[in-house]
């Protein structure tokens, strides 16, 4: 894969009555649990002014001297925080302050009476101990700049002597650095120059930048090796690539360094593009952003075009740097869990924002790859173990939406899973994340982090408890980017029913199985009272979700099965020929209540009908 620019030539009862509460029930189980914890770390929010007139403003962070910042018309500042903020601006003859949440991004319109529009990366509550960036930085200066080194290399077509083309690279780099020092706090350090010889066969850019690497090795301390090629032969391409690199942190980046057709702002931007995606940055369907998918447009010949980056990718490239600066990262696995689940979620936004470009969903990919780490051995506690499962389901969701959507008569298999199929790749990828656990906590781990994973429940302020246990398992912006990713997975086409499933293995997991089938039967006698009615396929795919939890607990089937070919459909009695939808009235005349013995013996009816699917049939049965 290669990133490049172009140029085109031209429990109480009250509580079952809650609309979806097995997620509640869920949640007070697993609070008592689940351990909770979260550093306080720093954050940033990224300003734009899209007014046409310079802004003045200044932030009043919580306990910390106010800052007075000025941001130019068009441009993009990121302020430092560690925090909520609030921001102070003048609007008319107001003075108005407002609240802004940490990693989101402000922008300011309006000519006469300024307004601020803030766009969000996680949810309704941003407060500092559920917006985690970086390591923790307590200690660190929020305004300190870090350092890239690199080496600069020409080849042997180079033209002018070392003396002017050194200067002239020198030169370039150093302007480069100004643009990436305002928009992330980092800056490039040349550390070293030489040159080396290219093939004038090789026309192919893809192909060239496989020779730079092979035949240019970093010197240490240098990140990066920015290699500058003069060949002149026009390349047989449908659109000429001037520069590329093969993503984030990768450790080359070539430029093709022509003579004519070529301005320096033109090569000035290249270069900036390139080293944008160095750093992070994606394309951007921001006309005026250096990195919109084609550079070499002749935009930057204009006088007064400024090079800079855009607002989401700002953050992104923000959020690289401070892992890079502060935690010395090396690679994508490097970086700590909130910051790659806060870049998820920008390069989400970017992927909607360009949907026939694959940069953001590759980024995505790499992001979701980077995460597979191994599981620490020794004592891991179940809150970890299952936050790590909640992750795993996350990084397939983000994996399967960078997939092109399925047509209505398509069969591809590399098309987006739905339906069925993706509640079966979820479990999947639970199970094998279960799998890198240690034993005490595995299946565990497995069951709860698939239900928390699951659910879809967006109503938090209704539902307090939920948001807590969400808190516990994932940041908000963590949580924000599954819902946006997660899809609709179903058993036998039904959502609810997954839940059901879901839900109730958890539960098992908790509090054993006569207690969740106590709570499970208890609710669906509540719901008769109201739309949904009594359901006994619901009630079915309770039991089917103890079974499971049972058999699992037993050591009766196991997670590395589970992990190559999980299939929803073999553990849970399809739904059709089972009643729903009944009424209080009807159910009390039929089943009599909850302890009623004909309800009881419809129960093991249904429990037979269970044990006989094929997931459980092919197991020994306690």
């Amino acid at each position: 894969m290669t990133f490049s620019s172009g140029v085109r030539f031209g429990t109480p009862l009250e509580a079952w009555r809650m609309k979806r509460p097995l997620p509640l029930i869920l949640s007070l189980v697993l609070l008592l649990a689940l351990v909770i914890c979260s550093d306080a770390e720093a954050a940033v929010i990224v300003f734009a002014n899209q007014t046409g007139q310079p802004v003045t403003f200044a932030i009043v962070p919580s306990g910390e001297k106010i800052q007075a910042y000025r941001i130019a018309a068009g441009d993009v500042l990121p302020v430092p925080v560690r925090g909520r903020a609030t921001v102070r601006f003048a609007s008319g003859d107001n003075v108005v302050d407002r609240q802004a949440a940490p990693n989101s991004i402000c922008t300011f319109s309006g000519t006469d009476r300024l307004d601020l529009a803030e766009q969000r990366f996680g949810g309704e509550d941003t407060s500092e101990a559920n917006t985690p960036l970086v390591f923790s930085a307590a200690t660190d200066p929020l305004d300190r700049v870090g350092t890239l080194p690199v080496m600069i290399l020409v080849d042997e077509d180079e033209p002018a002597v070392r003396r002017l083309w050194e200067a002239r690279l020198r030169a370039r780099v150093e302007d480069a650095s100004k643009i990436f020092e305002h928009h992330c706090r980092m800056r490039f350090e040349v550390v070293a120059v030489g040159t080396w010889k290219s093939n004038d066969a090789v026309t192919d850019f893809s192909l060239s930048l496989r020779e730079f690497e092979r035949e240019v090795r970093l010197k240490p301390p240098a990140r990066l090796a920015i290699g500058f090629t003069s060949q002149y032969r026009k390349p047989n391409e449908r659109r000429v690539h001037l520069g590329g690199t093969r993503g984030p942190l990768h450790s080359h980046l070539l430029v093709r360094e022509w003579s004519q057709h070529i301005t320096e702002p033109e090569r000035l931007e290249v270069l900036v593009h390139e080293l944008g995606h160095v750093l992070g940055a994606s394309h951007s369907a921001e006309t005026t952003s250096v990195m919109r998918p084609v550079v070499g447009d002749r935009q930057s010949r204009a006088r007064g075009f400024r090079i800079g980056f855009d607002p989401l990718n700002t953050l992104a490239m923000y959020v690289f740097c401070e892992q890079l600066r502060l935690g010395g990262a090396r690679r994508l696995g490097d970086f700590s869990p909130g910051s790659r689940a806060l870049l998820s979620s920008v390069y989400e936004t970017m992927r909607r924002q360009l949907p026939d470009d694959p940069a953001a969903s590759q980024y995505l990919v790499l992001l979701e790859r980077a995460s597979e780490q191994p599981v620490p051995q020794g004592h891991v506690s179940l809150g970890t173990a299952t936050q790590l499962v909640v992750r795993a389901v996350t990084r397939a969701a983000q994996a399967n939406q960078a997939r092109p959507p399925r047509a209505t008569s398509d069969s591809n298999p590399t098309a987006r899973l739905e339906g069925d199929a993706l509640a079966n790749y979820y479990v999947r990828a639970a199970a094998r994340q279960a799998t890198k656990l240690p034993d005490a906590v595995a299946t565990k781990a497995f069951l709860l982090g698939l239900a928390v994973a699951l659910d879809r429940s967006d109503d938090t302020n209704e539902r307090p408890t939920l948001g807590n246990i969400h808190r516990g398992q994932e940041t908000l912006q963590a949580r924000r980017a599954r819902l946006t990713v997660l899809g609709r997975p179903t058993i036998h086409g039904r959502e609810d029913l997954l839940l059901h499933f879901a839900v109730s293995a958890a539960l098992c997991a908790t509090i054993g199985p006569e207690g969740t089938e106590t709570i499970a039967t208890l609710k669906e006698v509540s719901d008769s009272h109201g739309a949904s009615g009594f359901s006994f396929a619901d009630l079915a795919a309770d039991l089917a979700g103890i079974e499971l939890a049972r058999r699992l607990d037993q050591s009766k089937l196991s997670l590395d099965a589970f992990a190559e070919s999980f299939e929803t459909s073999r553990f849970v009695p399809p739904p059709a020929a089972l009643p729903k939808d009944m009424t209080y009235d009807s159910f009390k005349e039929a089943y009599g209540s909850h302890d009623d013995p004909r309800l009881h013996e419809r129960r093991q009816s249904l429990r037979r009908q269970v044990l006989a699917m094929p997931g459980y049939a092919d197991a020994p049965a306690h």
